[in-house]
């Protein structure tokens, strides 16, 4: 039985939402949110891409909550929001801890416009792992994208 990871951060609310929508569209889907400690990271909004890029800088990866047991999904979408074009650190913590992984792995990803590199940003901390398809959830059509989704 084919089954579906929807993997995703969200800090604001908008990732988890249209996670949400893209849960309700894979019948045979689990929703996992990828959390940080609340330290991490501060209240301002425009500090926390001074954080994030010293983390990134360090290679000093957050800790993110237990993941569930990968290998049972055929599939794993992985969303999060683009901070100044690029990937949020607790994604790349996701995406380190799910090395091992074989099956196929979907992108999508919200932002405010600056999403220039972020495509090459997010290819850069893959590894051993391979995205199919990229999904930017304010230019490209969700109808869309579910069919091509349904047609793999």
């Amino acid at each position: 039985m084919k089954k579906t990871l929807i993997a995703y951060y969200s800090l604001t609310g908008t990732t988890k939402t249209l996670a949400g929508k893209i849960h309700k569209h894979f019948p045979d889907s689990d929703l996992y949110e990828i959390t940080v400690s609340d330290d991490v990271y501060p209240t301002d909004m425009y500090e926390i891409a001074d954080v994030d890029e010293r983390i990134k800088q360090k290679k000093t990866w957050p800790k993110i909550s237990q993941l569930p047991d990968i290998q049972q999904y055929t599939k794993i979408i992985i969303g999060g929001p683009v901070w100044g074009d690029n990937v949020p650190s607790p994604i790349i913590s996701f995406l380190n801890e799910i090395q091992n992984y074989q099956g196929n792995i979907d992108e999508f990803h919200t932002d405010v416009g600056q999403i220039r590199h972020y495509e090459d940003n997010f290819r850069r901390y893959l590894g051993n792992l391979k995205v199919d398809a990229f999904f930017d959830a304010n230019s490209d059509s969700l109808d869309y994208w579910f069919e091509q989704q349904t047609a793999r």
